[in-house]
């Protein structure tokens, strides 16, 4: 929540994003967690 905040990216769409795509990450371990902290979808402009 603190990372929200620091971002100023609402908690609650980031929280549903979230988890909606964690599932993607099952099985690709070529991709990273960290591409789904509130600071980097932001910047990517999904948030």
């Amino acid at each position: 929540m603190g990372c929200c905040k620091l971002a100023q990216v609402d908690v609650r769409k980031w929280l549903n994003h979230f988890f909606t795509h964690i599932h993607d990450y099952d099985q690709d371990y070529s991709r990273d967690l960290l591409e789904l902290l509130p600071h980097n979808l932001k910047q990517k402009g999904v948030l």
